[in-house]
């Protein structure tokens, strides 16, 4: 309690020092009273102090009012109401004036010609800069062209075969079964239904013999894409209830789609990266795209059976 006591004192007396008006009195009043202060830290003992304040500096209790209070107090609201008009324009003139001698300095640092170690300097830098940036994109050219083999050697290998027996009713992907079904008619913006199952709709798997050394994923603008509509179909309630399966097939995201009751249907959406498009609005076009398409699809299913009730 003691210490709650003290924490609130300092507070008040913090607020009472970062006030204009307390501050502000406070200068006036040493100001006004500057004998009394010399006085008080002199060599003279209390007696004398006291005797000399009352006979020399305070002869009446109308100087104890005018220098103790009202000649303070009005130098008080002189600084906090006057002082700032004229501080306001003298601070205007001063950043103008400076403004102006460093547009000056300006103008002469573009006038005065550069030595030639510091041209010598400038280009070497700059021949750099872009011997650098050009390794760099080879770099990353080299890297994108061998990621994008890999995938599509895995997405291969990883495929639904077409050699799939037809009287099977099931079809073993990505280590879970799934029902085979018989295309439909297209249904909504971005939906196709092919007489056969697509090839490429199976994941990307990865290599799991090496298990040492730590994985590094690199991932392209294609397999961004990819795994941003998977996200949204984890997270989003009105997918839930279904199977999905999202695969890239060229530059074209696939999702096979199995309902609860029904047929496998596809939704096939072509990626616009290479037409200067950027991966931000590519990736949230297509996922409001299919979200779209998914929910017209669901309804369209429930006006189907109703009717058919």
């Amino acid at each position: 309690m003691f210490d709650d006591l003290i924490k609130t004192i300092k507070a008040q007396l913090h607020d009472r020092i970062t006030s204009p008006l307390f501050s502000s009195f406070v200068i006036s009043w040493c100001g006004w009273n500057y004998k009394l202060l010399i006085i008080l830290f002199s060599g003279m003992n209390a007696v004398e102090k006291i005797s000399y304040i009352n006979k020399e500096l305070y002869l009446s209790w109308v100087g104890v009012a005018c220098y103790g209070f009202f000649f303070p107090a009005l130098t008080s609201l002189l600084i906090i109401y006057v002082y700032p008009y004229p501080a306001k324009v003298t601070y205007e003139f001063y950043k103008r004036r400076q403004v102006e001698l460093k547009k000056i300095q300006q103008a002469i640092d573009d006038e005065t010609p550069l030595t030639k170690e510091e041209a010598k300097k400038i280009r070497g830098d700059a021949l750099k800069l872009s011997i650098e940036f050009e390794q760099q994109i080879e770099k990353l050219q080299e890297e994108n062209i061998g990621l994008r083999k890999i995938i599509k050697e895995n997405v291969s290998v990883n495929s639904l075969g077409p050699n799939t027996s037809s009287d099977d009713s099931s079809q073993l992907v990505g280590g879970q079964q799934v029902e085979s079904f018989t295309p439909a008619t297209s249904i909504g913006r971005g939906l196709h239904y092919d007489d056969q199952e697509d090839e490429d709709l199976s994941p990307f798997v990865l290599d799991e013999n090496d298990t040492d050394k730590k994985s590094e994923l690199l991932v392209t603008a294609e397999e961004f894409v990819k795994a941003s509509v998977e996200n949204l179909i984890q997270e989003k309630k009105v997918f839930r209830g279904y199977k999905f399966l999202v695969s890239l097939v060229d530059n074209e995201i696939s999702i096979a789609v199995t309902p609860k009751e029904g047929k496998m249907k596809y939704f096939r959406y072509s990626m616009n990266l290479a037409k200067g498009v950027g991966l931000g609005t590519e990736t949230t076009r297509i996922k409001k795209e299919f979200e779209r398409d998914f929910t017209e699809f669901v309804d369209r299913i429930k006006v189907f059976q109703l009717e058919n009730k």
